[in-house]
């Protein structure tokens, strides 16, 4: 191997390294986000539940808009939930299959694997229904072109973890305020 190809390969091991060590992070923001999910329903459910109590002291329309804003909070939170599980199940997923690669039952199977690997990849995706066989086909191709596809797709995961994250704290956050600024005099 040249210097040159050695040190690309050198490059590509550490940009793997780092992507996958940034979006391990998902793991503690699922459980906060666990946590700040719960808060949102808590509230929005006393809300509900007392909505003849509270009725009396907050403006219908403030209640309502606030509801609203509580339940896009809820789903944004939901969303962020699903990324970071995909997140962490593909770091798991991708740590297992390198270890079995490298383990010698792994070995064994690649060396005996027909030359054309990429039929075969793909193939592994047809019993998907549809969307998911056009997906996994899809990331099998990338990754035939890009060994770092499946770390950059993470990142990318891992921002809109992030984002959903911003717009849940963010809907709940005008919840509180529209049903705090519906206090009736």
């Amino acid at each position: 191997m040249s210097d040159e190809a050695q040190q690309l390969e050198a490059e590509k091991k550490y940009k793997q390294w780092v992507w996958r060590n940034m979006v391990a992070g998902s793991a503690a923001a699922l459980q906060a986000i666990g946590w700040s999910i719960t808060a949102v329903a808590a509230i929005a459910a006393l809300l509900i539940d007392k909505l003849d109590t509270i009725g009396n002291a907050v403006s219908l329309t403030g209640l309502k808009w606030g509801l609203v804003f509580f339940a896009f909070s809820l789903l944004f939170g939901a969303l962020c939930k699903f990324l970071g599980w995909a997140v962490i199940n593909s770091l798991e997923a991708m740590a297992k299959a390198e270890a079995f690669s490298k383990s010698a039952d792994g070995q064994e199977i690649w060396k005996d694997l027909p030359r054309d690997r990429n039929r075969l990849m793909i193939e592994v995706a047809e019993p998907f229904w549809w969307p998911l066989s056009s997906y996994y086909r899809a990331a099998v191709v990338k990754a035939m072109a890009d060994p770092l596809s499946n770390e950059k797709r993470l990142i990318k995961m891992n921002c809109l973890q992030v984002f959903s994250s911003a717009f849940h704290i963010l809907f709940a956050t005008l919840a509180i305020i529209i049903v705090g600024f519906s206090i009736k005099s």
